[in-house]
């Protein structure tokens, strides 16, 4: 949408701050520190619905590479966003690109900034990990399930970076020497993250260890962290993988993935049972790793190119009304060089809109029966991958929670057309697909305590109502069955006799009833969160007439619900 109208709608989050310190040890990279602060942390708590900001001095250990596979992982963690904190470690990275490496500037939050929580961790304390199904937070030493037996290793996803690759290489270089040959059965794959880092791995000799060590060397691409095409893991396979999230079904119907490093994954390859790499790890030459990374133009501080320290910038938006344009820039000016869009141009600005005929706010009061699901229900489970992207809603709708709960759908059509559940639904995956299933299925509305930041955004965008309601006294009163009722203009959801209030903007709700934002693009344009928000101007103008003659809102034909 923002490509399309230049404008996008978003509720501000949060900010939580992941302080690193201390070094950690060699061998431990971004996907074992991650993991543990899934471990000490969790997911969906600290960061739920925030955005993460990772900063302190243990940065200084920690590669570019490193930060890619946490801030990818964030989302595992619950949050919106990982962003690190910019630095010379991110300067010096920078600096090695062929090109793109100029006119960078970096930002850093000030000496005094507030964060909604603030949380330590020290890297010194980081140690080889293993996620257990079915969740990332599910978190163990490998020491502890050291022995347990495998069907199958995989090497690859967006959270192992091309210094994992390198660095599991050397970890099957290492066990090689030692006289370790890969067991017979079993499967193990790698897949490197794009061709570039493939041809960069033959070049270093690093494809063929992988062969040497009984690898299959998989296309660039998502392979089995994904669950479709050729790359699917058995029913009751058990899995190792330095892939992101290992949820119920992710690698495939039925089957158990677990997460790890790397060179976890590659230690464990040979035997095919979970292995601790330290033995190995302590077997590959620091110094050639170093060497084959800066070839790679993969950067850390302890081999990347020293470089002047970096000029902090202060931000400083130009956050202009409408009513104060700028003038317009002198007609000898060059097109190429005039400013960025900021909002300000005839595009934006929400003057002259006739707001009589955008969406109206829902009068229907929704009825229905209870299907309920507990905790951080993700999308894998709502709409599995390999039933994507579906030719419609509808398409989508007839494998609403194929793998998880087969009888969903009947069930809707028997009138139980309200899912309620508890905190993180609609975690995982930001595939839109997942609210597009739901409706398509013919669930009309859904109650949880929490969303998951970005489903719960697309769930307005593709006009499915989702309400949030805190109180545990409806979660005790909705079970499975449960008569309920959405009334929408009194913001009440009612069961068994008792009524909850839940909150629901203006602008949320006039999303879902123009329609989505498909729909309201086809019939708006470039305009449609302006011609929404003028709607709630009107009718929040009209509400204020209404009150200073005394009249009920009802009365003067509005009623606004809460403010957005």
């Amino acid at each position: 949408m923002p490509l399309c109208t230049g404008e996008t709608w978003l509720r501000v989050p949060e900010v939580v701050e992941i302080k690193f310190v201390g070094r950690p040890r060699f061998g431990i990279g971004g996907k074992d520190t991650i993991l543990y602060v899934l471990g000490e942390l969790k997911r969906n708590t600290v960061a739920f619905e925030r955005a993460v900001e990772y900063t302190g001095p243990g940065l200084r250990h920690m590669s570019c590479d490193a930060r890619f596979a946490i801030a990818n992982m964030t989302t595992e963690f619950g949050g919106i966003a990982g962003v690190f904190e910019a630095d010379e470690v991110t300067a010096a990275y920078i600096a090695q690109r062929k090109d793109h490496n100029q006119g960078a500037k970096y930002f850093r939050a000030d000496k005094h900034a507030r964060y909604a929580e603030s949380h330590t961790i020290d890297l010194g304390k980081v140690d080889s990990l293993v996620a257990l199904y079915p969740s990332p937070d599910n978190v163990v030493p490998v020491s502890q399930v050291a022995g347990k037996k495998l069907d199958g290793c995989f090497i690859g996803a967006c959270t192992t970076a091309e210094e994992d690759l390198i660095l599991a290489a050397l970890v099957l270089r290492a066990g090689l020497k030692r006289g370790l040959t890969p067991a017979i059965g079993g499967k193990r794959k790698v897949t490197p993250g794009s061709v570039p880092i493939l041809h960069k791995l033959r070049k270093l000799g690093l494809a063929e260890v992988y062969e040497r060590a009984g690898f299959e060397i998989g296309a660039p691409g998502c392979s089995y962290c994904l669950g479709i095409a050729a790359d699917v893991a058995g029913e009751g396979e058990v899995w190792l993988s330095s892939q992101n999230r290992n949820f119920a079904n992710r690698m495939g119907k039925g089957s158990i993935g677990n997460l790890a490093s790397a060179a976890t994954v590659a230690a464990s390859s040979f035997d095919m049972k979970i292995t601790d790499p330290r033995v190995l790890l302590d077997g590959v030459d620091e110094n050639e790793f170093r060497e084959m990374c800066k070839s790679l133009d993969i950067d850390n501080p302890t081999y990347a190119p020293s470089v002047a320290p970096i000029t902090i910038r202060e931000p400083k938006p130009e956050l202009i009304c409408a009513a104060h344009k700028p003038a317009p820039a002198p007609a000898a000016k060059p097109a190429a060089a005039a400013a960025p869009a900021t909002g300000n141009d005839s595009d934006s600005d929400d003057s002259g809109i006739d707001a009589s005929d955008a969406p109206k706010p829902l009068t229907t009061v929704i009825r229905g029966k209870a299907q309920v699901f507990g905790d951080n229900i993700d999308t894998d489970a709502i709409i599995p991958a390999p039933f994507m992207p579906g030719k419609d809603d509808h398409d989508l709708g007839t494998h609403c929670f194929e793998y998880w709960r087969p009888e969903f759908r009947d069930k809707v059509a028997q009138g139980f057309t309200i899912v309620v559940a508890g905190e993180g639904f609609g975690s995982g995956s930001s595939r839109e697909e997942a609210p597009r299933a739901l409706k398509g299925a013919g669930v009309q509305a859904v109650i949880a305590k929490g969303y998951a930041f970005i489903y719960g955004r697309n769930q307005y965008n593709m006009a499915l109502l989702g309400v949030i309601v805190k109180d545990d006294k409806f979660y005790e009163l909705a079970q499975e069955g449960s008569e309920i009722e959405v009334d929408v203009p009194a913001r009440r959801v009612r069961v068994a006799g008792h009524e909850f209030p839940f909150a629901l903007s203006d602008f949320e709700e006039r999303l879902v009833s123009g329609g989505g934002v498909t729909d309201m693009y086809r019939k708006y344009g470039k305009k449609l969160f302006r011609v929404n928000i003028a709607a709630t101007k009107a009718a929040k103008k009209a509400e204020s007439a209404c009150a200073t003659t005394g009249k009920a809102a009802d009365a003067c034909g509005t009623t606004t619900g809460l403010a957005w």
